[in-house]
């Protein structure tokens, strides 16, 4: 009985080694796939990483991409700004090769309106355009240029934003000379300055109604808009504005009682008198200055 206990003692023994054995091996598989586990989780980081890498690349292309399309449309603007500018050295150009060495002569009472035009010139410079003052010569003719680039513009089919920024400057041009004109006149007594402001309100409600117009989509507007400046500048030039030149010379060159007759039936005096005597402008220094912007014809262009 004793050995068959002892038998049976042993034979257990080397069943739980073997199962000892069994589980030591499956205990290594377990560690075996943990590593395997840890190993596919390291891998599968490595890719999220590799993927968050990956979105910000593309995120930095689509970016540049995106910064590419602006340059590229800002540089088409700049060129279309430098088309502008070349066109307008060509209309100058254009303008003094197509005046030649004599210029036409008009009634500077009615100015008409040129039926032949040449190049992309709508208003060449006159002579008969000067009023005789420097500084508002110098105004008109860069109002002339202005509508002229307008013009040349519209011909060449430069587009809105091209056009509208002209007018756009034409209009805030045309505010800046009526206000210096306005001064100027006030500054000499000039009677006719009343008629002046109302005829430069007007004309600035036309234009400022007419871009707003444009703006909105009336394609009506840029020829009729056109027609009104080229018709009304040089009317409104050679019309009122040569009426205040011969007052502002006289005062210029120190007249005590600047008498300047109107051009128009209901006579008067353009300068008002003044009964103190200080009818001169200012000290005789301010005197010369003033004279100095004076004279009987504009520069020749």
């Amino acid at each position: 009985i004793v050995s068959n206990i002892a038998a049976a003692i042993e034979e257990q023994a080397t069943v739980t080694k073997d199962v000892a054995g069994n589980i030591a091996q499956a205990s290594a598989g377990v560690r075996d796939s943990n590593e395997r586990v840890a190993q596919t989780a390291t891998v599968s980081k490595s890719m999220a990483q590799d993927i968050a890498g990956i979105s910000v690349a593309v995120g930095d292309i689509r970016q540049g991409g995106e910064q590419v399309e602006a340059s590229a449309t800002e540089l088409s603007k700049l060129a279309e700004q430098l088309k502008t500018t070349v066109d307008r050295f060509k209309v100058d150009h254009q303008q003094k090769t197509e005046a030649g060495p004599t210029k036409p002569k008009t009634s500077p009472l009615t100015a008409p309106v040129r039926e032949a035009k040449q190049g992309d010139i709508l208003i060449p410079w006159s002579e008969d355009y000067s009023v005789g003052v420097l500084a508002m010569d110098s105004h008109h003719q860069k109002l002339i240029s202005l509508i002229n680039q307008l013009y040349a513009a519209l011909k060449h089919r430069q587009g809105k934003t091209v056009t509208q920024g002209i007018l756009k400057q034409l209009i805030a041009y045309t505010q800046y000379h009526f206000k210096a004109e306005e001064e100027l006149m006030a500054k000499v007594n000039f009677n006719g300055l009343d008629a002046q402001k109302k005829v430069h309100a007007d004309f600035l409600l036309v234009a400022t109604t007419a871009r707003d117009r444009w703006e909105a989509g009336d394609e009506s507007v840029p020829q009729e808009l056109l027609k009104t400046l080229e018709q009304w500048l040089i009317k409104h030039i050679t019309g009122m504005d040569k009426q205040y030149a011969p007052c502002f010379i006289r005062h210029a060159a120190g007249a005590k009682d600047a008498a300047c007759p109107l051009r128009q039936p209901t006579g008067g005096d353009a300068c008002q008198t003044q009964k103190s005597g200080n009818s001169r402008l200012g000290s005789k220094g301010s005197q010369k200055t003033e004279a100095a912007t004076v004279r009987s014809s504009a520069p020749k262009h």
